[in-house]
């Protein structure tokens, strides 16, 4: 769940970014979170299933746990995932709903 961006591919990474899209499997919500994550809790952990057919797993954002359901369609989007130990945000890919068709 955690892929941080090079700055040197960040262009490449947001075209593939704009371009997943899938469907929420199944999901989980998260009370007792990992180190580096406890201003974050709850969230949401996601199996999306790709429209290309594999499945990956990832936190959903821009949802809580009233409003996610399965077979929500969603989006990849880039999002912050943490902060390093030198307090840079480090980015990676999260999933929201879907707004653009």
């Amino acid at each position: 769940m955690y892929a941080p961006i090079v700055a040197r591919k960040r262009t490449s990474f947001m075209r593939l970014v704009e371009r997943v899209k899938g469907k929420v499997y199944s999901y989980t919500i998260i009370y007792k979170p990992s180190i580096g994550h406890e201003i974050d809790v709850p969230y949401i952990v996601a199996l999306v299933k790709l429209l290309e057919g594999p499945m990956i797993t990832a936190q959903l954002t821009d949802v809580n746990d009233k409003t996610v359901e399965i077979d929500m369609p969603v989006e990849m989007v880039a999002r912050k995932i943490c902060i390093d130990k030198d307090r840079r945000g480090v980015y990676g890919y999260k999933f929201r709903p879907q707004i653009s068709i």
